[in-house]
């Protein structure tokens, strides 16, 4: 299964989609025209929210990319199951909501994806990685949550 990064801060799904409306509308046919025109640093800001600079989290984003790690203090790199939900497995798992990954706004802005939404759903135990992404593909909701343990906590 792909591995996607994430960032950690989650956005808001209103505040997002009062800014897509906002840019959308502007109509441009290339990235590179509203990076042009607004710089990274705004869009970050007017569009996801953004506190931290755009030089910051691209360092941050390539040192999660370019090691084994499976976090860092911004970023996941979690599991793409599929263009909506991304998969995050360390101790815990956790599922992260992408609300626009197939038609998102400008993707080659930012090289990382962006979540509204995190949901625990229990806990790793000795499993690897493809027994879960097995087992998050075939068993049922109840299944899951009684053999992961995501009903406590």
């Amino acid at each position: 299964m792909k591995k996607i990064i994430i960032r950690k801060e989650l956005i808001f799904p209103g505040d997002f989609s009062a800014a897509w409306s906002k840019f959308d509308g502007m109509k441009y046919k290339e990235d590179k025209e509203i990076i042009k025109e607004l710089g990274l640093d705004r869009i970050l800001k007017e569009i996801f929210n953004e506190k931290s600079k755009y030089e910051i989290l691209e360092k941050s984003y390539h040192e999660l990319l370019e090691s084994e790690k499976k976090e860092n203090d911004d970023f996941v790199a979690a599991y793409q199951i599929d263009n909506e939900f991304g998969l995050f497995l360390d101790v815990n798992i956790y599922l992260f909501h992408l609300p626009v990954q197939e038609g998102r706004l400008f993707p080659g802005v930012v090289p990382w994806a962006y979540a509204d939404a995190k949901k625990y759903l229990g806990d790793t135990w000795w499993e690897s990685d493809d027994e879960i992404l097995q087992s998050i593909q075939t068993l049922s909701v109840i299944d899951f949550l009684k053999r992961y343990k995501g009903f406590i906590g």
